[in-house]
């Protein structure tokens, strides 16, 4: 879009029309040498239709002058969008449990191999699309934690050691606890808006030196939120070991929510959730003033050496004529 800066300087149009009609004529000084035919001598070249079409041009290109060099001093601008910039992004570090209840194939009754660990791989995949911008840390924990992937922006390579993540592979008990107080010191540091811990457990905190309430509460204190997940089917006996009454403290002690998802269809439902509770960040959008006043101003420069070499081509012209005639 265009515009000007100053479009009150276009009022300066108008100004050599205005000195022409009030400024009072230059005063005619009387010669010393009167001829009598002087003014037929000084109006014969006015009847000559070369003189009318070189007196029009030099006239036009005066008026063309005077408009660009206005036009650049009001300082036309090209406002142009730039591509939407994201404010500061926040931090999360997703840490998901790999005990071995997690290969409990309850997640999709229409598809009696899909895991609970399918199912978080799915929650995790669409919690990075959700926020593009952000940085994400992965964590996998059963008897102990794991730091999988540090704070990054890289949501490729942490979607590619999620696919790779196997329930059983670190043990079978679940230290709930230390995976708190190991997303704790990830985060700790870090100097972004927002700092959230994302839980994905199916189970109850049977391992670890660290008390989860313990350190919910130092992650409170330091700022950071919990959303503690609960994974499985209540149809299931396993799901008993889920302590969700130890999930909804977390969430509620560091100010954040308790959220349950049983199986694959609830999935969508459990992301608007999520949406709503940590959404995206918001685009900034900025916009970028292009100056374009050289483009009048080259423009009434070219004119003005155009004038220039047309009054200095019809001076020589006539001196040529004149010594000429002389001779």
């Amino acid at each position: 879009m265009l515009s000007l800066a100053w479009p009150w300087l276009l009022a300066l149009l108008s100004l050599p029309w205005l000195c022409y009609w009030r400024l009072p004529p230059a005063l005619v000084q009387n010669s010393a040498l009167r001829v009598p035919f002087f003014n037929q001598l000084h109006q014969l070249p006015a009847t000559t239709a070369r003189y009318r079409r070189q007196r029009r041009l030099r006239l036009l290109l005066l008026i063309c002058i005077w408009l660009l060099l206005v036009l650049a001093a009001a300082r036309p601008q090209l406002l142009q969008q730039l591509p939407p910039q994201p404010e500061q992004s926040n931090s999360y570090m997703l840490a998901i449990d790999l005990s071995n209840s997690m290969n409990i194939q309850d997640a999709n009754p229409q598809q009696p191999e899909f895991s609970r660990l399918d199912l978080v791989k799915l929650l995790a995949q669409a919690l990075l699309q959700q926020h593009p911008d952000d940085r994400f840390g992965l964590i996998f924990f059963a008897s102990q934690p794991y730091l999988q992937s540090p704070l990054t922006h890289d949501h490729h390579s942490l979607l590619h050691w999620l696919q790779l993540a196997q329930a059983g592979m670190i043990g079978e008990r679940t230290a709930i606890g230390d995976a708190i107080g190991l997303a704790i010191r990830q985060l700790r540091p870090d100097q972004h808006n927002k700092k959230t811990i994302i839980l994905i457990t199916d189970g109850a905190n049977n391992s670890g030196s660290l008390p989860p309430l313990s350190a919910a509460g130092y992650a409170a204190e330091l700022g950071l939120t919990i959303h503690s997940i609960g994974i499985g089917s209540t149809e299931q006996a396993s799901t008993h070991d889920l302590d969700e009454q130890l999930l909804q403290q977390l969430a509620q002690t560091s100010g954040g929510h308790y959220l349950r998802i049983s199986n694959l269809q609830q999935l969508p439902q459990l992301l608007e959730l999520l949406a709503q509770l940590e959404p995206g960040q918001l685009q900034q959008i900025q916009l970028q003033h292009i100056e374009l006043y050289r483009t009048p101003l080259l423009a009434a420069f070219m004119l003005a050496l155009m004038f220039a070499l047309h009054n200095l081509y019809g001076y020589l012209r006539q001196h040529a004529g004149k010594g000429g005639a002389h001779v």
